[in-house]
């Protein structure tokens, strides 16, 4: 709120204008504070992990959690699950500590609401045992594979037939 209400020559109009300049921003920036208008964005360190996320009005923004990470998959699965159980265990703490402070029930607000509404995204990757089938059992599952894809692509019942035969063997 920048308006001009200077008073050149008087200076108690200017101290006036002056201290009512001051109360005003003073009061926006305190409304701006408690409503969270402003995206804030959060970087903690849980678990070893960097975590990042944002939120605004007192609600996560789940898009921003971990996402320096998106174009890592298994990085940005073991940051989001991070993220998760920093936001549940958030969630105790504050709830387990309350305080009449204006700031502690928001914070409780936005880390419990976090908690039960974000879900992580949730990649694996192991090595396949080759030793868990047999070769006789690998070699019909491939046969299977087959079967399938021709039996799409020229609809031909004795291949759907062998299709169904060699598939239902293996299930």
């Amino acid at each position: 709120m920048s308006t001009d209400l200077s008073y050149a020559g008087n200076p108690v109009a200017e101290a006036y204008s002056s201290f009512i300049l001051t109360l005003s921003d003073s009061f926006v920036e305190h409304a701006t504070e408690r409503m969270n208008t402003r995206i804030e964005s959060k970087q903690v360190e849980f678990n070893g992990q960097r975590v990042t996320y944002e939120y605004q009005l007192w609600r996560l923004r789940p898009n921003s959690v971990c996402a320096h990470l998106k174009q890592d998959l298994l990085a940005f699965s073991k940051c989001g699950q991070s993220a998760q159980q920093f936001f549940h265990e958030t969630c105790r703490y504050l709830t387990q500590n309350p305080s009449s402070h204006w700031a502690h029930t928001r914070q409780t607000q936005l880390y419990c609401n976090a908690a039960s509404q974000y879900k992580p995204t949730i990649a694996e990757v192991r090595r396949s045992n080759p030793n868990a089938t047999s070769d006789a059992s690998q070699a019909q599952r491939q046969q299977c594979s087959i079967l399938r894809m021709e039996a799409l692509r020229n609809k031909d019942p004795y291949v759907i037939q062998q299709r169904d035969q060699v598939c239902n063997a293996i299930d």
